[in-house]
């Protein structure tokens, strides 16, 4: 070893110890932040139904393939690929359905992303700082929604870290391309094609910054192949083939084709991207401001352009919420931190551990407080519990509870608070056998219904008592 690498490899790892402190407080501060929404009941709907599913996968209901559903109108969940409601089950037989359980996988997956993140950076430039990347990634305004939202796309980012990460080391290592398949296919069970876009990876990093046509289509022949060749395998099971087909059919091509119900389009879906690449611009310009320079290397290059491989393909579907982009947000977060931390200021570590310990406190006081409330959800939560209360004091025995309206948000939080189960039959609301409750509007939709009790939202829970 040369004089100047035993010099350089001790104060690499003191830079690296100096900036743990500054990762540790983005990540104190990122908790603080959430801290409210981490601690309540409430969540985004589809949050509540991964949960819930992966509560009942616990219990041991349905299967990998063929994952359990609260609603039993509904055969099994086939809104996404299994895995990453079955990873999820999981963490729910580690730590059992509490209502935190799924808020600390919430919490987990933003420390591995934030943990892929700064490996990542540090191994594309050891000398300069990668908390910078967090930062960045954490002000933007999907990472903070989805992430506390219980989003597939969280873990769907994971995968997608790993991959471009093996795809980094690939450049020399052509086995690590094995590792860009195996993290791709993750991301398609976990949520379909949107996992496939870490392919571009190899491809970009051989180009832009090798220089090297022939490295790119070596490297991405490997990591494609590979890719192609697991894909068949798990095809070649039978269930494993009708699971990802009904899903393809019921799903995907029902999203492209715009059969499926749309709150949102493509037009806010770009808006919700130019929003949060943004943060990133903002950073570049207060880079610029402090230096009146930056630099756009190769490698910067190429991590933008993984970040509009993993954003662009998604406005092919007229179908858009706002958490799809979560998983090419990091890239647009490392391409900004490689552009500004050589301009930024390096802060010392000297006092940043006792800040760090500082907003901890609040954090985690922060937390006990709003633990166990309600939280934005209030309304429905009360009736959902009021619902379960009823039909645990009824004196026949109830399985499940019906719904005339589709009032998802009721019937997922009844599953998962309550173990509940419900049906839904819009405007089909009969007297007939068996007996059991029935969630409509106030007005009597049935006279031979019997009120229980009102709820919100101008609802009312009926006895139907059958017929004799």
């Amino acid at each position: 070893m040369s004089s100047s690498t035993r010099v350089a490899a001790p104060l690499l790892s003191n830079s690296w110890h100096n900036e743990t402190a500054l990762i540790g407080l983005v990540l104190a501060v990122f908790w603080l932040y959430l801290a409210a929404d981490l601690a309540t009941l409430s969540m985004g709907l589809d949050g509540v139904i991964y949960a819930t599913i992966a509560k009942l996968g616990a219990a041991g209901e349905g299967s990998f393939w063929f994952p359990p559903y609260f609603d039993l109108d509904i055969e099994w969940f086939s809104d996404s690929p299994p895995l990453g409601v079955w990873l999820q089950s999981q963490w729910f037989i580690l730590l059992g359905d509490s209502f935190w359980v799924e808020k600390t996988f919430c919490m987990l997956m933003a420390v591995v992303i934030a943990a892929l993140m700064v490996t990542l950076c540090r191994e594309i430039a050891p000398d300069r700082p990668a908390w910078w990347s967090l930062a960045i990634f954490f002000a933007m305004p999907v990472a903070s929604h989805a992430l506390k939202n219980n989003s597939l796309e969280s873990m769907v980012t994971v995968a997608a870290l790993f991959a471009v990460w093996a795809a980094w080391h690939g450049r020399n290592k052509l086995w690590m391309n094995v590792l860009v398949a195996a993290g791709c296919l993750a991301g398609v069970l976990i949520k379909g094609p949107v996992g496939l876009f870490p392919l571009a990876a190899p491809a970009l990093f051989a180009w832009m910054i090798d220089a090297s046509p022939r490295k790119a289509i070596l490297v991405t022949a490997v990591s494609l192949g590979c890719l192609v060749a697991a894909m068949f395998a798990i095809l070649s099971f039978d269930m494993a083939e009708a699971s990802i087909g009904h899903y393809l059919k019921t799903q995907l091509l029902a999203s492209l084709a715009g059969t499926r119900h749309i709150d949102h389009g493509r037009v806010y879906q770009l808006g919700q991207l130019l929003n949060n690449v943004a943060v990133a611009g903002i950073f570049i310009c207060v880079a610029w401001l402090s230096s009146r320079k930056f630099h756009f290397s190769r490698t910067s290059w190429a991590f933008l352009g993984l970040g509009l491989a993993a954003s662009l393909p998604l406005l092919i579907s007229p179908r858009q919420y706002k958490h799809y982009l979560l998983p090419c947000l990091p890239f647009f977060a490392i391409w900004a931190n490689i552009v500004v931390s050589p301009y930024l200021a390096r802060w010392s570590s000297k006092y940043i551990w006792a800040v760090t310990a500082f907003v901890l406190m609040f954090a985690s006081g922060r937390t006990y407080w709003h633990f166990g409330a309600t939280g934005k959800d209030a309304d429905q939560l009360s009736d959902v519990a009021a619902i379960a209360a009823a039909v645990a004091s009824a004196d026949v025995p109830v399985d499940y509870v019906e719904f005339c309206t589709a009032r998802y948000p009721r019937r997922a939080y009844l599953a998962r608070h309550h173990g509940l189960r419900t049906s839904s039959t819009p405007n089909e609301v009969t007297s007939t056998t068996p007996p059991g409750y029935v969630v409509c509007a106030t007005n009597q939709p049935d006279e031979q219904l019997v009120r229980v009790l009102d709820l919100n939202d101008e609802l009312a829970l009926w006895f139907r008592p059958g017929v004799k």
